[in-house]
C-alpha cells in the first residue's frame, strides 16, 4: 500500500500539469511493466558487462563513509530494546545498483539525503519503482532535497535561522555547543532522522515528506527541538555529539509520544511567553533559502569529497522540424552551465517555433501545454541582433495570477552571454509573514494572459522580458525580480521580435520527456 501511495504522491507533484488519473496510474500495476523495462535499460547503461556490477563502488553523494552509512542502522524492537542491524547482501546489492543509476543516469553527484531516502523507498517498493520515484524527485529537487553543497549549506542555515526565530534561547544554547554548525546538523538534514529516531517513526515522517517535501523535515526537526528544549535546560550538555545522543535517548524511550510530536509539527511554533507564529509559507521558505545560498557561496568552505560532472553542452534532438537558435554548440554549452543540475544530462527538443506555428499566443500556450520545464529563445531585430531567453519550470498558460518560483531565470546569449537569477531583497528576510512587505514585485516570476506574457517586474510596470499578443514586439528592462540589466541594451528596451523557439527537455537514457508526457508534440498544433 505504501508503494502505491508514495508513487502517486511523487508523480502528482512532479507532473502536476497532467490530469490526476494519469499520475495515479504510476501507483498501479498498469505501469509496473513500463517501470521494469526502464529499470533494465538503466542497469544496462550503467553495467554493460556482467562483472561491472560486482566491481562497482557506491557514489558518496557528499558522505565521507557511504559504506558505513549503508551497512548498519539501528532498529527498535517490539520489546523496546535497540538492536544494530546489518544490511543483507541482497539489500546492499539493491542499494548499490540504485545509487549507481542515480549517479550515472540521472546525473546526481551530491545529495546527502539521497542514500537514506533510497533505503527508505526500498523498504516498501522494488528497485524499478524506487528508481522511477527518485528520478521524479530529482527533477523537482528543490522541493525534496539539495543537490549541491551550496544548496545544502543554505538549507542548514535556513533551519538554524528558523530555530533562532522560534526559539531564541534554545538557539543560543545549541550555538554555544556547536550543534548549529552545518556538519553537526547531519542527523536531521543529511540522514533524515534515522540516527536519532526509531525506524517506524522515521517512516511516518517520510509519509509526510513525500507529500510536503523539505518542509516536513523542518517541521519535525523544529517539533523535536520544541519537545526536547525543556529537558535540555536541566542537563549539562557539553558538545553536539552529546546533544544528539541525549535526543536519541529521548525518542527511543517508551514514554516518547510520536502523535504529540506530529501535533507540534503542524501547529503554531514559539514559546508560551512570546508571540506564536505559523510555519512559514513555501514562498517565504524559498526566499530565505535563496538568500542563504548567497551566504553559503561566500562563507562556507566547500571541502566535500565528491566529483562533479564535467561541464558539457546539452544535447539536441534533430527532427523533421530542425531547431535553429539552439543549434550552436556555444549556446548549448552556456545553457548547460545555467540549467538546474537534473536538466544538464538532457537533450533539447523543439516544441514551438514562430516560423512553423505562426505568431500567436494561443499557439504558444497550446504547444507548451504538456511541458512543465521549458526554454524559450528569442531573436530581437535590433542593430545588435541580440538573442535573449527565459527558463521556466511551470507550464505557460492563461492565468490572472503570478505563478512560477525562484528557479526561473532570464538570460542574454548574444552579443553578451549572462544569466539573471531570482534575487530576493535582503531587507525582506524574515519568517514572520506580517513583517514581509512589497513581496509581489520581487516574486513576479511568470505572468501570462490573452494580451501578453512576461517575466520579472518593476514598480513602473516594465518587465525583464515581455512579449505582446502576436509575438511581434517585445521589451526588456531592469527589474526588481532578477536584478538584471535590460537584456538587449539600455538603448533598445523596446524591440521588434524575429524568431521565437521553445524547447522541452528529453532524458538521455530513454528518450522520454522529463515531464512524463511522451505524446507527439507536433500534434498539438495543426501545421
Amino acid at each position: 500500500m505504501r508503494c502505491c501511495v508514495y508513487m502517486t504522491a511523487i508523480f502528482r507533484h512532479s507532473q502536476y500539469q497532467q490530469p490526476k488519473h494519469l499520475s495515479d496510474e504510476n501507483g498501479t500495476l498498469i505501469k509496473k511493466e513500463v517501470l521494469d523495462h526502464g529499470w533494465e535499460v538503466s542497469l544496462k547503461a550503467v553495467f554493460p558487462n556482467s562483472d561491472d556490477e560486482k566491481d562497482a563502488s557506491i557514489p558518496g553523494f557528499g558522505h565521507k563513509n557511504i559504506f558505513e552509512l549503508i551497512e548498519k542502522y539501528d532498529v527498535q524492537l517490539v520489546s523496546g530494546s535497540v538492536e544494530s542491524v546489518k544490511t543483507s547482501k541482497d539489500g546492499y546489492r539493491a542499494i548499490s545498483r540504485l545509487l549507481n543509476v542515480v549517479h550515472n543516469v540521472y546525473g546526481v553527484d551530491y545529495c546527502p539525503l539521497l542514500p537514506d531516502i533510497s533505503l527508505l523507498l526500498l523498504c516498501v517498493m522494488p528497485e524499478s519503482c524506487a528508481s522511477s520515484a527518485i528520478r521524479e524527485m530529482v527533477h523537482v529537487s528543490p522541493f525534496y532535497f539539495s543537490i549541491s553543497p551550496v544548496e545544502h549549506c543554505a538549507c542548514c542555515k535556513t533551519f538554524v535561522d528558523m530555530i533562532m526565530f522560534f526559539f531564541p534561547e534554545t538557539h543560543a544554547t545549541m550555538q554555544k555547543i556547536g550543534v548549529t554548525k552545518v556538519e553537526n546538523l547531519a542527523p536531521i538534514l543529511e540522514r533524515f532522522f534515522i540516527p536519532i529516531m526509531p525506524q517506524h517513526y522515521v517512516m511516518r515522517i517520510f509519509d509526510c515528506y513525500l507529500v510536503e517535501g523539505y518542509k516536513a523535515i523542518f517541521r519535525f526537526g523544529l517539533a523535536l527541538i520544541a519537545s526536547f528544549k525543556s529537558d535540555m535546560k536541566c542537563m549539562n550538555i557539553k558538545n553536539s555529539q552529546m546533544w544528539w545522543t541525549v535526543l536519541r535517548n529521548f525518542t527511543f524511550s517508551p514514554s516518547f509520544n510520536f502523535d504529540l510530536l506530529k501535533r507540534k509539527a503542524y501547529s503554531r511554533f514559539g514559546s508560551k511567553m512570546r508571540k506564536r507564529h505559523n510555519f512559514p509559507s513555501r514562498r517565504t521558505f524559498a526566499r530565505n533559502m535563496k538568500l542563504n545560498e548567497k551566504w553559503a557561496e561566500s562563507n562556507v568552505q566547500m571541502d566535500y569529497s565528491y566529483s562533479m560532472s564535467k561541464a558539457k553542452a546539452v544535447g539536441i534532438i534533430e527532427t523533421e522540424h530542425p531547431p535553429v537558435m539552439a543549434r550552436s554548440h556555444a549556446v548549448r554549452f552556456d545553457l548547460a552551465s545555467w540549467l538546474p543540475l537534473p536538466l544538464r544530462e538532457t537533450k533539447l527538443e523543439l516544441i514551438y517555433s514562430t516560423s512553423l506555428h505562426g505568431r500567436c499566443l494561443e499557439s504558444f500556450y497550446k504547444s507548451c501545454a504538456h511541458s512543465k520545464h521549458t526554454l524559450t529563445l528569442i531573436e530581437t531585430l535590433t542593430p545588435q541582433n541580440a538573442k535573449i531567453g527565459m527558463y521556466t519550470n511551470h507550464t505557460w498558460h492563461h492565468d490572472s495570477r503570478i505563478y512560477g518560483d525562484g528557479s526561473c531565470f532570464i538570460f542574454s546569449l548574444e552579443p553578451d552571454s549572462k544569466k539573471y537569477s531570482w534575487s530576493p531583497d535582503k531587507k525582506e528576510y524574515s519568517f514572520d509573514e506580517d513583517q514581509i512587505k512589497m513581496r509581489a514585485l520581487n516574486e513576479q516570476f511568470m505572468m501570462s494572459n490573452h494580451s501578453f506574457l512576461s517575466m520579472g517586474g518593476n514598480k513602473d510596470g516594465t518587465c525583464g522580458i515581455r512579449l505582446n499578443e502576436d509575438l511581434s514586439k517585445g521589451s526588456s528592462a531592469a527589474t526588481v525580480t532578477f536584478k538584471n540589466a535590460p537584456l538587449v541594451g539600455e538603448d533598445f528596451q523596446d524591440f521588434e521580435v524575429g524568431l521565437i523557439e521553445v524547447y522541452r527537455f528529453i532524458r538521455n537514457i530513454d528518450g522520454s520527456p522529463v515531464d512524463g508526457n511522451d505524446h507527439n508534440v507536433w500534434d498539438a498544433v495543426a501545421l
